[in-house]
């Protein structure tokens, strides 16, 4: 992200805040970020209200064929991040 399109981003959320102080729009983003990620640390799992649902989805090891070389590989079990949209966001980017 560049330099300018951070700053908007950050005069944004203070706009919408009903503040000019970008420095605590930055410590909100922050805020919400790090609260993200000790929910999922913690439970694997992170509710936002009206926004969505942060999961680690963990996959089982599992065999598969490359179709380049036709043999036969192994991928280990591994963890990948998902976000489920809430109804009313999923709602509003659809009537956009």
């Amino acid at each position: 992200m560049k330099d300018y399109e951070k700053r908007e981003f950050f005069n944004n959320i203070a706009i919408k805040m009903g503040t000019t102080d970008l420095e605590m729009a930055k410590n909100a983003y922050s805020g919400v970020v790090k609260a993200i990620m000790q929910g999922i640390r913690e439970r694997e799992i992170c509710e936002a209200p009206d926004f969505g649902v942060f999961k680690i989805v963990r996959h089982k090891a599992r065999k598969i064929s490359d179709v380049n070389t036709k043999q036969d590989k192994y991928l280990p079990e591994m963890n990948t991040f998902r976000f489920s949209p809430d109804r009313k966001l999923r709602k509003y980017i659809h009537n956009l």
